[in-house]
C-alpha cells in the first residue's frame, strides 16, 4: 500500500502544479487519474473519516485539489464551502493543516478581500513547504499580499527575486514568473511612467495593454488584445480595453477590474473617446458592491482619482460621492508618485489654478 501512496502522492503532485500555474484542463486530468488510480468513488470531506488513517492526508488533499478548481472555474461559492467542511473535518481528525491546505486558505481569503487573514496564511503556508516550488509559491503570495496592504517588502522582493533566477528554467514555477512579471511592471509604471515589456505574459499582459491604452501614456489610436486562452476575467477585461459595456457586468464584477475599467474609461471620456454614460454604468457598479476597506492601495488610488475627475466634470454628483472620497482622500500613496501627481493635478484644477501654474503636471499627461 505504502508503494500505491507514493504513486499517489506523485501524481497529485503534478496536477497541483498544474493547477498552480493555471493549466486547469491538465490539473482537472490528472486529479480524475488519482481518482480513478485510488478507487475513490467520489471526493468528499464527509468520507475522510472512514479511510485508513495511511490514506487521509491524501484524499485530504485531492478533495482539496477539487475546491480550488471549482474556485479556478469561477465557483466561488461552491469552492469556499467545500473548503470550510474540509477544514473543519480536518481538524476534528487532528489532522495538522499542511501546506496545500494554508495555501488554499489564503487564496480564499485573498478572493475575499480578506488580506490581512490571506497573509498570515501564506507566511504559515511557506514554513510548512516541502518543496522548492511550494516555496516560491508561498513566498510570492506573501508578496502580492504586501503590496495590496502597501506595507514594506523589499526583503520579501529580494527573496522571491533570487528563487525565481534559481528556478528560472523550471515551468513549474511560470505563473510566478508571469505574477512577478506584473508586479515590476506596476512598480515601474506608476513610479517612472515606464511601459511593461510587450512581450509580458497573463497578469502582466493584461497591465501592459490596460497602460497603453490610457490616453496620457499613447495618444494614437489603439486596438488593445488579450491572447486566446487568457484566463482570469478573460471577456471582462477585453471588454475594458475595447470601451464595451453589456448589461450583465452590473453585478457580475470584481471590484479590482471594475476599478481598472473606470479608471481606464474616465480618461477615455476626458479624452473624447468613450461616452460618458458608460462611465456612469460602471460607478453605479462600483457604489453598489464596493467595501474600501476590502481594497487594496493601488485600487484605492485608481478609485480615488477616477472619483475626483468625475466630480470635477459633473460637480451635480458631489452628493453622491464626497462620503466615499472622504477617506480616500486621507490616503497617502508615496510608493505611487504618478497616481499622487494626477491627484494632486485634479485638486489644484477643482482650486481653479491656472493651467501655466500647473504646466509640470499636466505634461505628465498630454490630453490636456
Amino acid at each position: 500500500m505504502a508503494i500505491a501512496n507514493d504513486c499517489i502522492a506523485d501524481a497529485l503532485q503534478l496536477a497541483w502544479l498544474e493547477r498552480w500555474n493555471q493549466n486547469l484542463d491538465a490539473a482537472m486530468g490528472g486529479l480524475a487519474s488519482v481518482q480513478a488510480k485510488a478507487g475513490w468513488e467520489e471526493l468528499s470531506p464527509e468520507i475522510l473519516p472512514r479511510l485508513p488513517l495511511d490514506q487521509r492526508a491524501l484524499y485530504g488533499e485531492a478533495v482539496l485539489l477539487k475546491a480550488s478548481l471549482l474556485r479556478a472555474q469561477g465557483q466561488r461559492q461552491k469552492s469556499s464551502a467545500l473548503l470550510q467542511k474540509l477544514v473543519v473535518k480536518n481538524d476534528a481528525l487532528a489532522g495538522g493543516r499542511g501546506f496545500r491546505l494554508l495555501f488554499e486558505l489564503g487564496l480564499d481569503h485573498w478572493i475575499e478581500h480578506d488580506l490581512a487573514r490571506a497573509l498570515e496564511c501564506f507566511l504559515l503556508a511557506e514554513k510548512k513547504a516541502r518543496t522548492e516550488e511550494e516555496k516560491i509559491f508561498a513566498i510570492s503570495n506573501v508578496l502580492w499580499c504586501l503590496e495590496a496592504l502597501d506595507l514594506e517588502r523589499v526583503a520579501v522582493e529580494k527573496r522571491v527575486e533570487a528563487q525565481l533566477e534559481v528556478q528560472k528554467k523550471r515551468d513549474s514555477v511560470s505563473h510566478v514568473r508571469e505574477q512577478w512579471q506584473a508586479y515590476r511592471s506596476r512598480k515601474a509604471f506608476y513610479q517612472e511612467l515606464k511601459l511593461p515589456n510587450a512581450e509580458a505574459r497573463g497578469q502582466a499582459h493584461f497591465f501592459h495593454e490596460w497602460a497603453r491604452a490610457l490616453p496620457y501614456v499613447e495618444n494614437a489610436a489603439y486596438r488593445p488584445t488579450l491572447p486566446d486562452g487568457y484566463l482570469w476575467q478573460g471577456s471582462y477585461r477585453l471588454r475594458t480595453l475595447a470601451g464595451l459595456w453589456v448589461p450583465s457586468d452590473h453585478g457580475n464584477l470584481r471590484v479590482g477590474d471594475a476599478i481598472d475599467r473606470l479608471y481606464l474609461w474616465t480618461w477615455l471620456w476626458m479624452a473624447e473617446r468613450l461616452d460618458r454614460q458608460k462611465v456612469f454604468y460602471v460607478l453605479e457598479s462600483l457604489l453598489a458592491y464596493i467595501d474600501l476597506e476590502k481594497e487594496g492601495k493601488e485600487n484605492l488610488l485608481l478609485l480615488r482619482n477616477s472619483l475626483e475627475w468625475i466630480l470635477l466634470l459633473e460637480p451635480s454628483l458631489g452628493s453622491r460621492l464626497q462620503k466615499i472620497l472622504a477617506p480616500l482622500r486621507r490616503l497617502k500613496g508615496s510608493r505611487y508618485p504618478l497616481l499622487e501627481a494626477e491627484h494632486f493635478l485634479v485638486q489644484r484644477l477643482a482650486l481653479g489654478a491656472n493651467s501655466a501654474d500647473l504646466s509640470s503636471l499636466i505634461a505628465r499627461f498630454p490630453s490636456f
